[in-house]
């Protein structure tokens, strides 16, 4: 079994998108699991290849929303890029389709070239993230607007690799980005952000050294250490 993502709504229930595998003679079967925090099974739902999880999240109501994989055995301009479920694992809503993304129309692109896609929610939308076409879209959950950008890359250094991308309450979409500088051979992690009203990415300097980039919310920033002695979380104030 592989696990592509996880999410949570505190006091809720646990949302696992997961992939099964007997053994490499049979095809891998793609699915949604929810658990309580008791780690009870609540639902178990068997995903058609196009629709297979690789990333999701629960939003402020309870409902899950899956960014697919690829377009399996269909055409992709009749597979959803998004599928929303509510607990029950009945389908609430397909949006986009993949061939409106010609990189992403196959398969979601995810390397160590690119980068990683990134899915997530605010208090009254969802959003996703595209690497390599770096397509940003954010749509509200009743389907009465939709956003859709092209962010690029900061643009600091010649090999930059998207590794963790967060949308701030107020829009402002948040970036970890890995830098591997091959002559000579030096690595970095840097934190960029784009305002919607700027539109270009600032740097910006984390509030603990060797932390990673964990999420936000409408008026922090959260970052994740780990070290021997265990781990912490650090907030940073957004401007």
């Amino acid at each position: 079994m592989t696990i592509h993502d996880v999410s949570a709504r505190p006091g809720a229930f646990i949302a696992v998108a997961a992939v099964y595998r007997k053994d490499n003679s049979t095809v891998p079967a793609g699915s949604l699991l929810c658990f309580d925090f008791r780690g009870e099974p609540l639902t178990a739902l068997a995903l058609a290849p196009s629709r297979g999880a690789q990333r999701l999240t629960v939003d402020s109501d309870g409902n899950i929303w899956t960014l697919t994989g690829g377009a399996g055995d269909i055409s992709p301009s009749e597979a959803p890029m998004i599928v929303g479920y509510n607990i029950a694992g009945s389908v609430l809503k397909e949006l986009f389709k993949r061939s409106e993304f010609p990189l992403h129309a196959a398969e979601t692109q995810e390397n160590g070239e690119v980068g990683s896609p990134a899915l997530g929610h605010t208090s009254k939308d969802v959003w996703f993230w595209l690497p390599g076409s770096t397509d940003e879209v954010t749509f509200r959950t009743d389907g009465s607007s939709v956003r859709r950008s092209t962010t690029g890359l900061p643009g600091h250094s010649k090999k930059e690799i998207p590794e963790r991308l967060v949308l701030t309450e107020g829009g402002t979409l948040l970036a970890q980005i890995f830098d591997e500088q091959l002559s000579p051979r030096t690595s970095e992690v840097s934190f960029f952000s784009r305002p919607p009203s700027a539109k270009v990415w600032s740097r910006f300097e984390p509030p603990c050294s060797g932390c990673f980039l964990i999420g936000a919310d409408s008026e922090n920033t959260f970052f994740l250490k780990k070290d021997r002695n265990g781990s912490d979380i650090y907030t940073a104030r957004l401007n």
